[in-house]
């Protein structure tokens, strides 16, 4: 909330005079990490709803002058969908569906996005290059098209920002638009590009990117891309000479594109509960139990554990467990356990929870009954497997 607010008083204080101004060039994302499983998804579908107190000045600024935009995963884009030109399409919408446009502004908005799209065509994987058509046209004309769009490219950025200032007018007058990136990490052909647009063009104070991955996912998807860079100096270098070379620029290019100081971690469970004193509560029918109870009850109803030691290792693998998980894990309790004490419904169910990290073990959904038969040595079976 507070760099979203820092960055905000950048926005709302940036002005743009002519396209002929030096632009200043920013690189403010922040960047939500954590390992699989640890609610970066929750995180950033949930942001919106964090400022709906009005009674916090903050969350008041932050609600009146920002406008959210929708969550993209670029792993579900098409192969030949450009991330660029999602995002313009999106403010496009907005601005198309807000009803109080100013006639004027809104015709300089429109001449502003044609611009915008002569410049595309210059951009990877975006339409036709001009500069490379046959057309049947005059010579003279040919050579006047490639001008334009090679200008239109130069100035691609520059128009990108005076675009989304003029948008920000056209949607009440809003400082500033916060556009969110989930898992970019998570896929090589798209997480790239995803970070180029950032680095090249979305570098305007008046966007807030907020980008959710896992930081040594992060890392291998740039060390990847720079070794596939240096790929041909490999003739004349030998691939351990180039590491160092490798290392600085994962380094550089991190620090520049995901700031350290804008980057915040999402922690397990177990981390939580070791820095904070208090327990994690669980509601349901209002009733409350701490997880570590529920957890308790799981190691001595269903995996018959007596010892004290054991029952603390046991709860200690569950907590180190993906958030995601943990949410099974208490689902499956108060639908087997808390109100039917149904110890075999429970451990079927428990069992699904795990089956893909059961199915390395060699252990198949017809083994779910026989653990449910052997319930009485739950974890000799298990360790058999």
């Amino acid at each position: 909330k507070l760099l979203i607010n820092k960055n905000l008083e950048i926005s709302s204080n940036y002005v743009y005079l002519s396209k002929n101004d030096n632009f200043d060039r920013y690189h403010n994302a922040i960047t939500i990490l954590g390992e699989r499983g640890t609610g970066k998804t929750s995180f950033l579908l949930n942001l919106e709803k964090f400022f709906f107190d009005d009674s916090d000045p903050i969350n008041k600024n932050i609600k009146t002058n920002v406008e959210f935009l929708e969550s993209l995963d670029p792993t579900l884009f098409e192969d030949k969908q450009n991330i660029l030109v999602s995002i313009i399409t999106i403010i496009v919408d907005k601005v198309k569906d807000n009803n109080n446009n100013n006639l004027q502004e809104n015709k300089e908005w429109l001449e502003c996005l044609t611009e915008l799209s002569d410049g595309l065509n210059l951009l990877d994987g975006i339409g036709s290059n001009p500069m490379q058509k046959d057309i049947w046209d005059d010579s003279r004309i040919i050579l006047d098209k490639g001008l334009v769009s090679a200008h239109s490219g130069i100035n691609f950025e520059k128009n990108f920002h005076i675009f989304i200032d003029k948008s920000l007018k056209l949607l009440n007058n809003k400082k500033m638009f916060i556009l969110k990136f989930d898992d970019i990490d998570t896929s090589v052909l798209k997480g790239w590009p995803v970070l180029e647009v950032i680095r090249k063009y979305l570098t305007t104070p008046k966007i807030q990117i907020i980008i959710s991955g896992d930081i040594n996912l992060f890392s291998k998807l740039i060390r990847l891309k720079q070794w596939e860079n240096l790929e041909k100096l490999t003739i004349f270098e030998k691939k351990k000479n180039l590491l160092s070379t490798i290392d600085q620029l994962e380094e550089q290019y991190l620090t520049k594109i995901l700031k350290p100081e804008y980057r915040i971690y999402l922690q397990n469970l177990e981390s939580i509960l070791n820095k904070h004193s208090n327990s994690i509560k669980i509601e349901y029918k209002e009733n409350e139990k701490n997880i570590e109870e529920i957890y308790n009850e799981i190691a001595e109803k269903i995996f018959i554990l007596e010892r004290k030691k054991d029952k603390e290792v046991f709860i200690n693998i569950l907590l180190k467990l993906p958030i995601r998980t943990n949410i099974q894990i208490i689902l499956t309790y108060y639908n087997n356990l808390y109100e039917k004490t149904d110890r075999d419904s429970f451990l079927l169910d428990f069992s699904l929870i795990f089956m893909t990290n059961f199915s390395k073990f060699d252990f198949k959904y017809e083994d779910t009954n026989t653990l449910v038969s052997n319930s009485e040595n739950i974890i000799s079976y298990l360790i058999d497997k």
